[in-house]
């Protein structure tokens, strides 16, 4: 679906949805009415949030993960010999 992220503000959060979220304390309902309200009534925003979101997710496909893993493993097997 084409919907902007609104996500816990977390390491693991950031790591994966880097400037494609909204990153908001975990523990703050208000913060989070307030950024879902503000996303449905500021088009712009949404539109550009949507558009971050689509760019982050065509980054991250599983061939390119897969990539990275097995660069990591080679490196770490080489570092052991």
């Amino acid at each position: 679906a084409r919907v902007p992220v609104v996500a816990a503000d977390i390491p693991t959060f950031r790591e994966v949805g880097g400037d494609a979220a909204l990153y908001l304390p975990p523990d703050d309902p208000q913060a989070w009415a307030a950024a879902v309200s503000m996303l449905s009534r500021d088009e712009r925003l949404r539109t550009e949030m949507i558009e971050r979101g689509l760019q982050r997710a065509g980054a991250l496909t599983y061939r390119r993960t897969a990539a990275a893993t097995l660069s990591v493993l080679r490196s770490a097997a080489a570092a052991g010999r």
